[in-house]
């Protein structure tokens, strides 16, 4: 890895600009532009790096504030060969626009954590480059030679006298030095900044109420609108009166979107849609929620309006008898199943689900005839452009997004669409040189959702004498989401995984790793229907599965929890541990949940223990917070999330309906760095955490009952023993 970066440094290009006393410098590929240049009267950075007179680091960042850290990953990666003062370094956005024209240079950054690994050269560059400016200004300012000069927390120090300057001071001169190349990158092993923990950029803002988030953003003259899309998905307007609201105050206008023709879906934007809306434009958002309230509304719902959660249970039933889409084969499952000594089979199931966003979704826009501005929640700003590019018939570089510091109150992939952005933009359409900002009620946010999709899997494993496996069949039918082949790492000579993406008229879209944290409960709590059918222990089972796998990461996470938990431990009776593996984008993960199931049925998790592989962590606190939050998230699911579908409709709208996981039921999340193989391997870990708490917990209410969980989520099941 280390070699292919130095290969690659030499196709970066460099360029720097003075500006203020600082130095702006920017870094790309051949054949994207770097640097710094004016754009409507106002100058606009380049990546990825602003030194200021006043030794502040500005890292330019693309990546949306969603509460993967990205910016403080990004932050490390410059500053790590950087080498400033970490106390003096804050995070800013980056210009879609900007990234527009200079033909994507910045795309790759936009999104996700893994994006960010991977671009890990250029932003090492950005600080490598600046930094041996900074050094080679100080070296000319005391006519000194280069090798004599130490960048040190943002400090240049002579190392024979012990001199110093500030990176401020020399900031302006160093923009205008040319380097006769490009520095080195340094190699992983001589890394002090990255592997290290460090306090997050975002963290602040958001504990002392500094951090502005979409539905935060107002501008001069914004209208509010509070929008209702049809209850039905695919269901489309009939009629409204707007009469009705003619004495209402403070109404400016009441406006129909979506419908038949106007589905917007590209290449670019997967499944993008404007769904059949009325929104009512007015002064003050109560005044328009609470006229949308009493509006006359008509819809057409068609066969969608009759299906009830039970229809589509038994559409996707149906279909596990028949044979499905191949997701992965090794030797020939069926043949084996038949020849084995003992067969074990079962069916799991798990709902739908809402993501449950802290913040419901929210846009702003403004639309005049030759340009579109876009405030707001916004997650990925390219797509954002082009969502409104579709509506407004508007140049995508005539369309500006205004979010570069803006946070978002929960993501999990509901944002990823931008249909904040559509919505916001069809309205503004309808009320030309006036910001409207519509917002979507809890109730409209989670009954319009893109949902985790309800699936259905039935398994099949044959068994020697000795328990062992010797054949596997897996038929899944689900949401296209949703695959099951291709992180089942298990080495059993016979393998065969179906899948049938089969999708009701809900619209699905990722929760968290689309389908990969449903599919860990069905497959690791079979795999302990197979352990108990065998005699075999759960752990021993996997250890004996996975001995043979090229990744040393699944063994030593499982070996490291197991140590940790002190896995087999005695406990009282009613309460008992669960293991689960998962791995997710080359990260393994090993979870054991302890759980006590009171005798009256009552479910308690009190302990997760956890260890993982993706290798080195770059920042331990950030990868300790992914893992706390996302085993939250994941016990959440695993008691209480489940959306109702009657008569077409979401019938979950709030809190109130939506159960989910209070503070004091939540368990003591205890993180283990044993797993971790180091070398090369950088993986991200957002998605990771929640995978293996499902089956862990439902492995340990088993173990402690001998009641099986074979369907989410555990309110529903009686769990009561004696």
């Amino acid at each position: 890895m280390t070699n292919r970066l130095e290969m690659n440094r030499r196709r970066f290009v460099v360029s720097t600009a003075a500006i203020a006393g600082g130095m702006a410098l920017g870094v790309s590929r051949q054949g994207g532009i770097a640097g710094a240049k004016a754009a409507d009267g106002d100058v606009d950075f380049g990546a990825f790096l602003v030194i200021g007179a006043d030794d502040k680091v500005t890292v330019r960042v693309p990546s949306a504030n969603v509460g993967n850290s990205a910016r403080t990953q990004v932050s490390m990666m410059v500053c790590e060969e950087l080498q400033c003062d970490w106390t003096k370094v804050q995070s800013s956005g980056l210009s879609a626009t900007r990234n527009l024209l200079d033909k994507g240079v910045y795309t790759s950054l936009y999104g996700n954590a893994k994006s960010v690994v991977r671009e890990r050269a250029q932003l090492l560059q950005a600080g490598a480059s600046a930094r041996e400016r900074l050094r080679t200004a100080a070296a000319q300012q005391w006519n000194v030679p280069l090798a004599e000069i130490e960048a040190k927390d943002s400090k240049l120090i002579h190392k024979p006298t012990g001199r110093s300057l500030r990176y401020g001071e020399v900031a302006a001169k160093a923009a205008a030095i040319k380097l006769d190349a490009e520095p080195q990158i340094k190699p992983m092993d001589k890394w002090t900044v990255l592997g290290t923990a460090h306090a997050k950029i975002e963290a602040l803002g958001m504990v002392n109420g500094g951090a502005k988030y979409g539905i935060d953003a107002v501008v001069p003259g914004t209208l509010y609108a509070a929008i209702r899309q049809a209850p039905v998905h695919g269901a489309t307007l009939k009629s409204f009166d707007a009469n009705a609201l003619k004495d209402r105050p403070g109404i400016v206008k009441v406006v129909a979107i979506g419908g038949p023709g106007t589905d917007k879906s590209t290449a670019d934007t997967v499944n993008s849609k404007l769904r059949s809306a009325v929104a009512v434009v007015a002064e003050h958002f109560y005044q328009a929620k609470s006229a949308l309230d009493i509006l006359p509304i008509e819809w057409e719902e068609g066969a969608a309006g009759k299906v009830n959660n039970e229809d589509i249970r038994k559409q996707y039933l149906a279909k596990l008898d028949e044979p499905g889409k191949q997701d992965k084969k090794v030797g020939d499952a069926p043949a084996a199943l038949k020849s084995a000594y003992r067969m074990v089979e079962a069916i799991y199931e798990t709902p739908y689900i809402d993501h449950a966003l802290m913040e419901p979704i929210n846009g702003m826009a403004l639309v005049t005839p030759d340009r579109v501005d876009i405030w707001g929640a916004v997650k990925l700003a390219p797509t954002a452009q082009r969502v409104a590019a579709e509506e407004t018939g508007i140049p995508q570089s005539k369309i500006f997004v205004n979010t570069d510091d803006t946070y978002l109150g929960g993501d999990f992939g509901r944002r990823h669409y931008a249909d904040e952005t559509r919505a916001a933009v069809a309205v503004a359409m309808q009320v030309p040189g006036r910001p409207v900002k519509v917002i979507w009620t809890r109730e409209e946010t989670m009954r319009q959702g893109r949902y985790r999709p309800l699936a259905i899997s039935k398994f099949q494993a044959g068994i020697d004498r000795d328990g062992n496996i010797v054949a596997w069949h897996n038929r899944h039918v689900g949401g296209s989401l949703a695959s099951l082949g291709p992180d089942f790492d298990y080495i059993i000579p016979n393998i065969l995984v179906e899948h049938h993406p089969l999708d009701s008229h809900l619209v699905s879209g990722p929760y968290r790793g689309p389908g990969h944290n449903q599919n860990p409960f069905k497959v690791e709590s079979f795999m302990d229907d197979v352990a108990q059918a065998g005699g075999k222990d759960p752990l021993e089972l996997r250890r004996q599965l996975l001995k043979d796998v090229k990744d040393p990461g699944w063994l030593k996470s499982l070996n490291e929890v197991a140590q940790k938990a002190q896995w087999g431990k005695p406990l009282p009776k009613g309460r008992a541990q669960g293991f689960a593996i998962y791995q997710r984008a080359a990260t393994q993960t090993a979870e054991i949940a302890e759980v006590s199931v009171s005798q009256g049925g009552e479910v308690r998790v009190h302990t997760v223990d956890v260890a993982f592989d993706c290798g080195v962590a770059m920042n331990p606190n950030v990868v300790a917070s992914q893992y706390e939050g996302g085993i939250m998230f994941g016990v959440s699911d695993t008691l209480y999330s489940e959306l109702t579908v009657r008569n077409g409709r979401v019938v979950e709208g709030n809190f109130d309906d939506y159960r989910m996981m209070r503070l004091d039921e939540a368990p003591v999340v205890r993180i283990h760095w044993g797993g971790l193989t180091g070398g090369n391997k950088l993986t991200p870990v957002g998605e990771q955490p929640n995978g293996a708490v499902s089956p862990a917990i439902c492995n340990a209410i088993f173990r402690a009952t001998g009641k099986r969980i074979r369907s989410l989520p555990l309110k529903n099941h009686d769990l009561s023993w004696s």
